[in-house]
């Protein structure tokens, strides 16, 4: 017959309360050896991260960072897309565009849709995503 397997002696609970996963992570040594390789590992995971954000995501836009700086290519009264202008030339619906002053001193934008004559049933209110526009909600 087969000879029984030998079993490996076990070193028992976790010194002073530390979680069972310890020896896993760190073996013998405990949590806290092991935090150099944890952290650099982490750090070798991130430092690519941040700089394909900023390479390739945060530098072609970087020159309209501000809603200032937006608002200098897209003026108030300039509609962006071909729907949104369309929409601002109906007879049955009249859009106002204003620029909101914070108490900050920062502006915000927002346009109205009403009918053109008579008085609004209802108040719908869209609060469009970050990397999204209000003008989406004009097109018909």
């Amino acid at each position: 017959p087969p000879p029984a397997a030998t079993p490996v002696p076990s070193s028992g609970p976790p010194a002073h309360g530390a979680p069972a996963r310890a020896r896993a992570i760190g073996g013998e040594r405990g949590d806290m050896d092991a935090l150099p390789t944890v952290l650099l590992g982490g750090l070798a995971v991130a430092l690519p991260c941040l700089l394909l954000w900023s390479r390739w995501l945060e530098a072609p836009v970087r020159h309209i960072a501000t809603g200032r700086q937006r608002r200098q290519l897209c003026p108030v009264e300039k509609p962006i897309g071909p729907g949104a202008e369309a929409t601002l030339k109906m007879s049955d619906v009249k859009v106002t565009r204003h620029m909101h002053t914070l108490k900050n001193g920062e502006q915000m934008f927002y346009q109205l849709m009403r009918p053109a004559t008579g008085k609004p049933k209802y108040v719908l209110v869209y609060l469009h995503g970050y990397t999204s526009h209000s003008e989406l909600y004009l097109e018909a």
